[in-house]
């Protein structure tokens, strides 16, 4: 369990590039085109948020690539985000996926299996089972 838990937190490490992480807030709503999604349902405008996050010491305003009508944002909500720490002006929303709940199952669970293992192990070496 504690290999498999180790490979499943090595994958997600190499494959998650996103691992600066802070609190970004929404400081504008800009009006634009919808996307191909919104003009396929005849949306004509489209409500994109801009946030406001540091990150490496510097404050960065980025327009969030996904829209909607109505926003899916309010001005001054906080957003926990995830940053490239390479290119700080790349994030994304911050999201627990699956995998990030089977990593830490699968490292306590093996944990808890090698320490059951050596008390049973001591207690049959003292003969006490």
């Amino acid at each position: 369990m504690l290999a498999a838990s180790a490979a499943s937190r090595s994958y997600l490490s190499k494959r998650q590039r996103y691992r600066g992480r802070a609190t970004a807030t929404v400081v504008e709503i800009q009006v634009d085109e919808p996307d191909r999604a919104g003009r396929e349902k005849g949306i004509h405008d489209y409500y994109y948020a801009v946030f406001a996050y540091y990150a490496a010491g510097r404050l960065y305003k980025k327009r969030y690539e996904r829209g909607g009508n109505p926003c899916p944002f309010t001005l001054n909500q906080k957003i926990e985000i995830q940053y490239d720490e390479e290119k700080p002006e790349h994030f994304r929303i911050r999201e627990r996926t699956q995998g990030s709940y089977v990593s830490p199952a699968l490292y306590y669970g093996g944990l808890c299996v090698c320490l059951i293992g050596g008390l049973l192990f001591l207690l049959t070496a003292m003969r006490l089972l």
